[in-house]
């Protein structure tokens, strides 16, 4: 499906999903997680996508795959799901690299010295 297919997908899911689509007034967001200490339920990165307030696209470190998470964004073909993928991924490199950098500054690596250890 081209950008234009997705337009229409999208404005009708809209114009259902909110009383605010009379107005064409939407919220688009995506929460980017990452954290020092992954564990069981808790993945390295996460993002979230909302339209509004449904939610519609996950990617985490353990799946490593673009899911659709709402029906209306299902329709939309392999195409898209692997270049989300392939964009969710970018995210995932850079701020797991700043995760890294905070921990140094911070001293929650284990490197020592002048003014490192203030979050011990």
């Amino acid at each position: 499906m081209n950008i234009f297919g997705l337009k229409r997908n999208l404005t009708g899911a809209l114009d259902r999903m909110t009383p605010y689509a009379r107005f064409g007034l939407h919220s688009l967001r995506y929460f980017y997680t990452a954290v020092s200490e992954p564990g069981p339920g808790l993945p390295q990165f996460t993002v979230v996508g909302y339209l509004d307030d449904q939610l519609f696209f996950h990617f985490d470190s353990e799946e490593n795959q673009a899911q659709p998470r709402a029906p209306w964004i299902r329709a939309e073909g392999p195409e898209y799901w692997d270049r989300q993928t392939w964009i969710a991924r970018g995210w995932q490199q850079a701020f797991i690299g700043n995760v890294r950098i905070a921990m140094e500054r911070y001293n929650q690596s284990g490197g020592e010295g002048p003014g490192r250890g203030a979050w011990r």
